[in-house]
């Protein structure tokens, strides 16, 4: 069956049994990585994937579910499961409803590059570019992965909403490693071809490498850091994560009750921003079909929304943020305001540590934002703007509202990066903070 008279057939089908609001989304998404491992491609694997995720609303029963065969067979048998399990659950009173369209789309720059799809053997040359680029700079071994892909998005919604939008993207995660104790990592996200520059991610990784031969141990205690663009991301990400307001209402949040009050330093300005040029979650839309735009979630040190759908908003008396994921409210693009210092003159007088990657971040009480983290790859002593010596074995234990408090400066230079722990994108430079307590990770 055509899928655009799947998706119309399927929301018929549902009208008909009695469904009040439906949204339907038909993704096609195409994806290629190459892993690499000790200087060679270790694995090359294509996915793709087509599918429909479905949500509707009976009474106030919420279901949520997806589909991957499109005959009229297969929406007969899926409605009707899916009415008799909706019949059998509790009423959601708090339910109020998805947006009603139609809406008027803006185009947004840099989203979608014809060239990505036709990468194909070019993509070694890609990997290949940043191992060369690392073992000029000293790198021994390189290992990481690269990614690209391709996704093609319908929305259908009971409520007047119908559209299409499209979009590329591309990730490159790269290590480089002289020795066991000194590796340096660099990350790169992009959504246009041209901008993805591996020689630079071989160059920066190898030089953070080079620079961590040796690491001494440190004692424990408070520390000033300069955390480098992808240690802050993994914290503005669950900045992020804590603006949601299902997180809020779940007890997961850190913001829970802070909204108008001060949760940072007046150096401190966040966006959510799903309009953001060659952001990796920029789009036309959001689940409900509510056209993206730019949020402002923090301003000079003050939370000042969290982010929203259309049901929820209504339940807080506000408008929706157009965040609407298929179930609850997730954030886009997070922001952070370009700061005033370069990136050389940060260092200028500092006494502290640069971090330049961190893993394992984990929450020992949401609510309080209290946290540890591993600072891993190059980890850097300074004292007094020199460059004293490497470090190892430390871990990173506060809470994350202090973090944000303690926030004196930040660079211009900024870049958008994703990766293993920092899942959605994010734009941030490197980041000046007081005070943040070290301990020891091992014995």
């Amino acid at each position: 069956m055509d899928k655009n008279k799947f998706l119309k057939t399927l929301m018929s089908e549902l009208q008909k049994k009695g469904a009040g609001d439906i949204a339907l989304e038909l993704r096609n998404d195409t994806k290629s990585q190459i892993k690499f491992s000790n200087n060679e491609i270790a694995a090359t694997k294509i996915w793709q994937h087509e599918y429909v995720a479905i949500m509707f609303e009976l009474n106030k029963r919420i279901i949520t579910s997806y589909m991957e065969e499109f005959s009229r067979k297969d929406i007969i048998s899926f409605v009707k499961k899916a009415m008799s399990f909706a019949k059998a659950m509790e009423p959601n009173k708090k339910y109020h409803g998805l947006a009603e369209g139609p809406f008027k789309y803006k185009k947004h720059e840099r989203t979608h590059d014809k060239k990505v799809s036709k990468i194909g053997d070019k993509s070694i040359d890609i990997v290949e570019a940043a191992m060369n680029a690392a073992f000029s700079e000293g790198a021994k071994r390189c290992n990481g992965v690269f990614e690209f892909a391709e996704s093609e998005e319908t929305l259908l919604t009971s409520n007047n909403v119908e559209t299409k939008d499209k979009g590329t993207g591309l990730y490159l995660s790269f290590r480089s490693h002289v020795e066991k104790n000194a590796s340096g990592y660099s990350n790169q996200v992009c959504r246009i071809l041209s901008e993805l520059k591996p020689e630079k991610s071989g160059i920066e990784s190898a030089k953070i490498a080079v620079a961590a031969k040796d690491p001494q141990k440190i004692k424990a205690g408070k520390y000033n850091l300069i955390m480098g663009p992808y240690p802050f991301g993994d914290f503005l990400e669950n900045v992020g994560y804590s603006a949601r307001i299902s997180a809020i209402e779940s007890g997961h949040s850190f913001f829970r009750d802070k909204l108008g009050k001060k949760v940072a330093s007046k150096e401190v300005t966040v966006y959510d921003d799903g309009t953001y040029p060659g952001g990796l979650e920029t789009s036309k839309f959001d689940a409900e079909g509510v056209p993206k735009q730019k949020t402002l979630l923090i301003d000079k040190g003050k939370l000042k929304t969290y982010l929203h759908n259309t049901s929820t908003a209504k339940r807080y008396n506000t408008k929706t943020t157009a965040n609407a994921g298929l179930l609850y409210p997730t954030n886009t693009n997070l922001i952070l305001k370009k700061g005033k210092v370069s990136k050389k003159k940060i260092f200028d007088g500092f006494t502290g540590l640069h971090i330049t990657n961190l893993w394992y971040t984990r929450f020992q009480n949401y609510l309080k934002g209290n946290f540890s983290t591993i600072p891993r790859d190059g980890i850097f002593l300074y004292k007094n703007g020199k460059l004293m010596h490497p470090v190892k074995d430390i871990r990173i234990s506060d809470n994350m509202l202090r973090i944000f408090s303690n926030i004196v400066e930040s660079t211009k230079e900024q870049s958008q990066h994703s990766g293993w722990e920092v899942t959605g994108p994010i734009v941030s430079g490197s980041v000046k903070i007081k005070n943040v307590n070290i301990t020891r990770s091992t014995g």
